[in-house]
């Protein structure tokens, strides 16, 4: 039976995370031949991030870019453009002296993801953070590069510990730039999830007032935007976990409740997604309770 494009990469994205060779091993043998420019481009990022983010196979990567139609100048400049990712990936730093400003932006963000990915955190800090010295103005797509950068550079800093001060700001510095940038070119769903982002890495900082603005900002673009029940149980749990580090208990539990609110009105397969702060949230609601547990006894006791 004959697979349609739009189902070889939708398959394809869904698979590669936990299978990323067997992704790798249908591209390289059972590509399919793109009908179009924009075909083309949607390979070509596969390619780039199988290749590259999960397995550092920069040569493959190489050659099976070059398989890819160049229809047009549009096409070109996607395979031209990956291939410069890899090769600059791979140690080959001279490939930037053949780009454009906004080019060479566009290959250290990506490089940048890559390095994140495989753990290499002082390259990808190292990338990101000359990413961000070329100068503005730069065209979509790279801002785009920059906020996709920079929120995983943020998301693998969060993760260190322990991590030293140059590390806590570099987290810092690529939350706000993934803010920035989606800003720039994203949607209100993608600036909600950067002001996410940006509050977490703040919380890892020790940045309470921080933490607690950006939750506020997460929940106010929610409501701004009509989000679904989805996005309100994220922000209103984030903004309690933020309001449980200022020490407002009040705050938290009227967080907390909205949060378990919108988690009930979840179908079942979006429910896993937000294990991870429930378990926060519930931990933090346990602490609320020993404390008043706590403070009541020391009351009867005097």
């Amino acid at each position: 039976m004959t697979v349609s494009f739009e189902a070889f990469i939708q398959t394809a994205w869904a698979d590669h995370g936990d299978h990323p060779q067997d992704v790798a091993n249908r591209l390289a043998n059972t590509m399919p031949v793109p009908q179009s420019p924009a075909q083309t481009l949607a390979l070509a990022r596969l390619i780039c991030h199988v290749y590259g983010e999960h397995l550092a196979r920069w040569r493959q990567g190489i050659d099976l870019l070059n398989t890819l139609p160049a229809t047009d100048t549009v096409a070109a400049d996607a395979i031209r453009l990956n291939c410069a990712i890899f090769s600059y990936a791979s140690g080959q730093s001279t490939i930037l002296a053949t780009l454009s400003a906004a080019e060479q932006a566009h290959v250290l963000a990506n490089t940048s993801s890559i390095f994140a990915a495989q753990g290499a955190i002082e390259g990808a800090i190292e990338q990101f953070s000359q990413a961000l010295t070329i100068a503005e103005p730069l065209p979509t797509t790279v801002h785009r590069a920059l906020a996709i950068a920079g929120n995983a550079l943020a998301c693998t800093l969060e993760e260190i510990r322990p991590r030293h001060a140059a590390e806590t700001n570099a987290m810092i510095l690529a939350a706000q730039s993934a803010l920035k940038y989606w800003q720039l070119t994203g949607t209100w769903l993608e600036v909600e999830r950067a002001h996410y982002r940006l509050c977490r890495s703040s919380l890892q900082a020790e940045h309470a007032d921080a933490a607690l603005s950006s939750a506020q900002n997460c929940l106010d673009v929610c409501l701004q935007n009509n989000a679904p029940a989805f996005e309100l149980f994220f922000a209103h749990a984030i903004l309690a976990i933020a309001q449980s580090k200022r020490g407002n208990s009040e705050a938290f539990t009227r967080n907390h409740q909205a949060a378990c609110t919108f988690f009930e009105q979840l179908p079942a397969n979006e429910q896993p997604w937000c294990d991870a702060e429930l378990k926060e949230l519930g931990e933090l609601n346990d602490k609320y309770i020993c404390l008043s547990l706590s403070v009541s006894a020391g009351a009867h006791a005097t």
